[in-house]
């Protein structure tokens, strides 16, 4: 079991060099094609946005965004060519402020969509890739690559966020390349709904069978956050054990909650610092 198919969207320059290489090194990993998805922003004209409250007219400079997209694609074909990686460019004119948009087509016929975490303190601007686009709409797992940390690390460890909802489900599966890749891959429950010690033991116990069926070396740990935030939890779990890669459900609770409440999904994907598989 692998990926054949990969898409990594490249769009602002703050993430295209680590998006660039996490994706080569998964790509050479599973001999996949890749796909550079490069959503090429087009001149919007001003009266293209007259009469449409809140709206500012964005207007680009073409020279400036081909001699972008030039760039972004002889780096990309530089790593990837090094890497002996059979790859695809795209770039696709759009006049959305959501890089990802455009974008869906082409990753929703991919087997796994590589994308950036934003920049906090990446440079202003109203056009951007909105990871959430890509998520709720490609339909397919989603691969986030933190702008901190190492893009192109081995993946030995795998951390599985598991709280039995359809999306960790999904992500579970999903991550089934990366998990028989992995030396070891561990369960994480937090607050498991468990009345006993041994209830919690078990609470992991039957999505830790199917995934020892393939082949792969399972251990389960169910936590108590004890006041921590589940995100929290997570985060810390990640670190104490040097995980390689997070896998997790995304937006168990609706968008609307999680922008009004905050939520694990939302707090990880400002705070990560692994890898992050995400599925919906």
């Amino acid at each position: 079991m692998a990926y054949k198919t990969i898409a990594a969207l490249i769009t602002d320059a703050e993430s295209a060099d680590r998006v660039t290489r996490g994706a080569v090194a998964i790509a050479a990993k599973f001999g996949a094609h890749l796909i550079g998805v490069y959503p090429e922003q087009v001149a919007i004209p001003e009266a293209a946005m007259a009469g449409v409250p809140g709206m500012e007219p964005i207007i680009i400079d073409p020279q400036v965004v081909k001699e972008s997209e030039s760039a972004a694609r002889a780096r990309f074909e530089a790593a990837a060519n090094l890497a002996e990686v059979v790859t695809e460019w795209r770039a696709i004119p759009h006049g959305s402020s959501d890089a990802a948009l455009p974008a869906l087509s082409s990753m929703m016929c991919a087997d796994l969509v590589v994308v950036g975490q934003r920049e906090p303190r990446a440079k202003a601007s109203s056009v951007y890739a909105n990871l959430e686009t890509v998520m709720f709409d490609s339909g397919r797992p989603v691969l986030a690559v933190p702008f901190a940390g190492t893009p192109d690390r081995e993946i030995r460890k795998v951390l599985l966020a598991w709280n039995a909802t359809r999306e960790s489900a999904r992500a579970a599966f999903d991550a089934l390349p990366f998990m028989l890749m992995a030396e070891e891959t561990e369960i994480l429950m937090v607050d498991p709904d468990a009345d006993t010690a041994d209830e919690e033991k078990v609470a992991g116990a039957e999505i830790a069978a199917a995934l020892s069926r393939h082949g792969i070396n399972v251990k389960v740990n169910a936590v108590r956050s004890a006041g921590l935030a589940p995100a929290a939890v997570i985060e810390n779990r990640v670190f104490d054990t040097g995980s390689d890669l997070l896998v997790m459900g995304a937006y168990s609770h609706s968008r609307l909650r999680e922008w009004l409440f905050g939520g694990v999904t939302r707090t990880l994907l400002e705070s990560m610092t692994s890898l992050t598989l995400l599925s919906r």
